[in-house]
């Protein structure tokens, strides 16, 4: 996690592409003459997170945002980064939906996705499994 201070959405999504190509092009030296490549699946989300009522947005939610958006990089082939913003039309509510229902709150314009990935994203929400009883 990278906290930063005045922090824009250009400022921070410059840093997660440079922190993105920074780690692809590194190479990591394992041992026995081995070498390693890693990459990164970067989410990032601004606090306060832009919603009707910023200050009822906790921090850690914002944090729990910014991981959503790492999995949506994941999903989508990894070495990318996937920041998610608020729109005027963000609630509360909203935010409390934005990891099972992502894709609609992106369609319905209740939430904006900004992403170093060139192809359409596949968004899937995650439904909650039941659990089992007994």
């Amino acid at each position: 996690m990278v906290v930063s201070r005045n922090a824009n959405a250009r400022s921070v999504e410059a840093l997660a592409e440079r922190i993105r190509t920074r780690l692809a092009d590194h190479l990591y030296r394992l041992g026995g003459g081995n070498i390693g490549r890693l990459s990164g699946s970067i989410g990032f989300a601004l606090y306060p997170f832009s919603v009707k009522k910023p200050n009822r947005v906790s921090w850690e939610q914002v944090a729990a945002i910014a991981d959503r958006g790492a999995y949506v990089a994941k999903e989508n082939g990894r070495n990318a980064w996937v920041g998610l913003y608020g729109t005027e039309q963000t609630s509360i509510e909203h935010v409390c939906r934005i990891k099972q229902e992502l894709a609609e709150l992106v369609a319905k314009g209740s939430l904006c996705i900004k992403t170093s990935i060139a192809s359409e994203l596949k968004l899937e929400d995650q439904k909650a499994t039941p659990r089992a009883t007994g």
